[in-house]
């Protein structure tokens, strides 16, 4: 019996030795990994950094969890290289995230029209083929609306700013800086201003100011003569060889066609058999496990409901109103930037600016265009400043806190902190996932609280 004792105590023992020469040989190569440019290919030439041996560390990690006192090491461990992976393979991944996220999310789009709220707390249910029929339709008329409206109008603007601008330059800066035959300008005044003063080196330096001045006229205007003027007048040829450019980088490999066309064969499959994918990665647990991932799920899954729910709604009615304010301002193509704005609004802390971005360059193409004069432009700059204030403080005081109610309660300093550090780490990216990381994140940790009680 001693001796089955002994036995077995050496057995664990050397366990425990195995188990700790691969947590510190893991420790090491997650602090060499780190350590290196993630993301960078360069890094990719170290066989040690080859994503194979990430994969094997933490399969070697999930052996000897069990064989340590302290497991929480280990799973900070995993966690670890399954970031490091996800950094460095997130452009072949791409199209899986793309394709499981909007499958999920046409999934709650389509959950949403099957059961419409009515008044007095009434609801109108529709059969699942319907809604996805309708859902279908939707993003036709989007699209549609996109290419045979909006995208023709964007060009015609983009042709008139162009011939617009040569045309301020001309009618404009030119005679303010160089004159006309009829009216003195800024270099003939320095000149004069020269001319009357006593001394010979202002003198020497405004004739010199006025020759270099004329110079750099004369090259912007026929710099601008020569380019975006025969823009406005070749529209086409330029807007085919920008199209030529982008489809010769497109088509490659992990190009933007081919990530698109990755992403709607997944899209297909996940949307036709998500919940089956999702019992398929459950009984990747052992079975006395498979309840508490499920119960993680669900808890995830409830959250993520309740923060597309509010943030949908929110979308469409800052989208509406700054349609309908942008309109009235007289802002170009006031139904994209108002939808932009909307949409720009779940980016959080930066969101309100970036739409306010949209208006401005909006309007600047409006101004070069001459669509409106000066005065013009500067009275819609002011009331563009005042309505996006306006709007983001209505937003902030009535519609987000009445809407949002019902989601998740994250603090304000924490989804800060997260869209920096998403920022920081996936770029754009990393700002629109910041919040949904953290809504999965807080369902973890209320059920592990639950489960710990």
């Amino acid at each position: 019996m001693e001796k089955q004792n002994t036995a077995s105590s050496e057995k664990i023992t050397s366990g425990s030795m195995i188990a700790i020469v691969v947590i510190i040989f893991t420790g090491c190569w997650v602090a060499f990994a780190y350590n290196q440019n993630l993301g960078v290919d360069d890094s990719q030439s170290v066989l040690l950094l080859h994503p194979i041996v990430a994969v094997l560390l933490i399969a070697l990690l999930v052996r000897v969890r069990k064989l340590i006192e302290v497991p929480s090491i280990v799973y900070m461990l995993i966690v670890m290289i399954s970031l490091w992976l996800l950094i460095n393979l997130s452009n072949m991944l791409m199209p899986f995230f793309f394709g499981f996220g909007l499958a999920y999310f046409f999934r709650f789009i389509v959950g949403g029209i099957q059961e419409i709220p009515l008044p007095f707390g009434r609801r109108l249910r529709v059969p699942k083929i319907v809604a996805s029929l309708i859902l279908f339709g939707l993003t036709l008329g989007i699209i549609g609306l996109l290419f045979w409206i909006v995208i023709p109008q964007i060009v015609d603007q983009t042709l008139g700013m162009s011939e617009g601008l040569v045309k301020f330059y001309r009618d404009t800066i030119a005679p303010f800086v160089a004159g006309t035959s009829e009216e003195k300008g800024v270099l003939d005044k320095i000149e004069d201003f020269g001319n009357n003063s006593s001394s010979s080196l202002i003198r020497k330096v405004t004739q010199f100011a006025k020759y270099e001045g004329q110079k750099i006229v004369d090259q912007m205007q026929n710099y601008l003569t020569a380019n975006l003027g025969s823009l406005a007048e070749t529209g086409t040829d330029f807007f085919g060889r920008v199209f030529r450019r982008f489809s010769s980088m497109a088509i490659g490999v992990g190009g933007f066609l081919t990530t698109t066309f990755l992403t709607l064969m997944v899209l297909i499959y996940a949307g036709h058999s998500l919940e089956t994918y999702v019992g398929n990665f459950v009984d990747l647990f052992p079975l006395e496990k498979q309840g508490h991932v499920w119960q993680y799920l669900h808890e995830i899954n409830k959250n993520m409901e309740a923060f597309l729910r509010g943030q949908v709604v929110v979308i469409l009615v800052i989208s509406l109103i700054s349609i309908v304010v942008y309109s009235v301002i007289g802002v170009p193509f006031a139904l994209v930037v108002g939808l932009m704005a909307g949409i720009s609004n779940a980016i959080p802390t930066f969101g309100p600016f970036i739409g306010g971005v949209f208006a401005m360059l909006a309007l600047l193409m409006g101004f070069a265009a001459g669509n409106f004069l000066l005065v013009g432009f500067l009275i819609r700059v002011v009331a563009i400043i005042c309505a996006i204030l306006g709007i983001q403080a209505i937003d902030n005081s009535l519609i987000s806190p009445r809407i949002m109610s019902n989601a998740v309660d994250v603090d304000p300093l924490l989804i800060m902190f997260g869209v920096i550090i998403g920022a920081s780490i996936f770029g754009f990216w990393g700002v629109i996932l910041a919040i949904p990381v953290i809504v999965v994140l807080k369902s973890i940790v209320t059920v592990s609280k639950e489960l710990c009680i």
